[in-house]
């Protein structure tokens, strides 16, 4: 079983960075992280991809939530205003940005990179404490 777990797990990217080349986080982060966690026993108080989330939070659905709601906002602070466009038009088209960045799969199986916008790579800074 543990084989199975091993070959279904997402790969870890080598570096995530911007289409300027500006590196966001390494593999190294990535795997500190990792440790930091295990350190503190946080496969006991919550869990990562929905394993175990009945009894704790799932932090890669914590981490994507604060994420997505800073690429929201950033989003929404790039985007011209219409004339034409309600407050809930524009909300609706924000929301469509988002939905299209976030879930497209920008990981380089080649390379090992994931590449993602400024303000994805922004809204992954701000959303994290360590990145301060």
């Amino acid at each position: 079983m543990a084989v199975k777990f091993i070959k279904k797990a997402p790969p870890i990217p080598e570096t995530i960075q911007t289409s300027a080349g500006n590196v966001v986080y390494t593999r190294a982060d990535i795997e500190r992280g990792q440790n930091t966690w295990q350190s503190i026993g946080g496969m006991q108080q919550g869990s990562i991809w929905g394993h175990g989330s009945y009894l704790a939070p799932d932090w890669s659905a914590d981490w994507l939530h604060r994420e997505a709601l800073e690429l929201l906002s950033l989003i929404a602070s790039d985007e011209i205003v219409s004339e034409f466009s309600s407050d809930e038009q524009l909300l609706e088209m924000y929301k469509v940005s988002l939905r299209h960045e976030i879930r497209k799969n920008t990981y380089d199986p080649h390379t090992g990179n994931v590449i993602v916008s400024p303000n994805r790579a922004l809204a992954m800074r701000i959303s994290s404490p360590a990145l301060h």
